[in-house]
């Protein structure tokens, strides 16, 4: 797997250091502890608990889900055994996904596989995991600084940089700026939460980052690609006919 960085310096092309390989990294900013007075209900609760330090607004209290199953008629009387009958079945589905929960766009946890690019002159650094994007070919992208401890913050790009992808001969991709998720959502830079910028990029894509303060900025990058075994385990030995094609 190749990976382009290089930087344009009087009109001269600089290669880089490339990218790392994935290591696991620990991150300060995503890292939590649950809290001691939370009581998942179910299977599911439980397993969101490990993956988000914002687990609390996903939990539903007796309260809410008995407003629930009021306003569809149910008796008082019958709402304790209601959502007893609803826990059963979360677990039910939750126990045979292994007690993991599929989960798209949240930032990487302690531990998580992350690939990180230094740019160069800058304190930031681009950071790119995978973020439940696995099976859409994609990778999610961000900004962080390294703190004193060596963990990871995440921060945004506050107009520092711009990301544009890069055409690549026979293969379709959309050129142009890359908007955050935030700002195709419709959000102005200045109402991101700190830290909460995500982009999408499809994975192997070229990509450049300018700098609009510095005109004269250009760093090239390439995203990583993912191996996939399982995928070339399924196809017939090369040059003979896959069990796939047309008769």
């Amino acid at each position: 797997m190749s990976h382009i960085n290089r930087v344009l310096k009087g009109g001269v092309a600089h290669v880089s250091t490339p990218p790392p390989t994935p290591r696991r990294q620990p991150q300060s900013q995503s890292h939590h502890i649950a809290d001691a007075d939370v009581k998942p209900r179910n299977l599911f609760e439980e397993a969101l608990m490990k993956i988000t330090p914002d687990y609390r607004k996903y939990f539903h209290t007796d309260d809410q889900i008995d407003a629930y199953y009021g306003v569809q008629g149910r008796p008082a009387e019958e709402r304790a055994a209601v959502r007893r009958a609803h826990d059963e079945r979360v677990n039910k589905h939750t126990a045979a996904t292994g007690g993991v929960v599929l989960a798209c766009g949240l930032k990487p946890v302690r531990g998580e596989q992350v690939h990180v690019i230094d740019i160069p002159g800058s304190a930031l650094k681009i950071r790119l995991w995978d973020g439940g994007q696995v099976d859409h070919g994609l990778f999610l992208l961000d900004f962080v600084v390294t703190e004193a401890d060596g963990t990871l913050k995440a921060v945004n790009s506050d107009g520092q940089f711009t990301i544009y992808a890069i055409h690549r001969p026979g293969m379709p991709c959309s050129t142009g700026r890359l908007q955050s998720w935030e700002e195709a959502a419709g959000w102005q830079n200045k109402d991101i939460n700190p830290g909460e910028e995500r982009f999408s990029v499809p994975e192997g894509t070229y990509c450049r980052l300018k700098c609009p303060a510095q005109p004269a900025f250009n760093f090239g990058f390439q995203v990583p690609v993912r191996e996939r075994p399982d995928l070339l385990a399924a196809l017939g030995p090369i040059g003979q006919p896959s069990t796939f094609a047309n008769p």
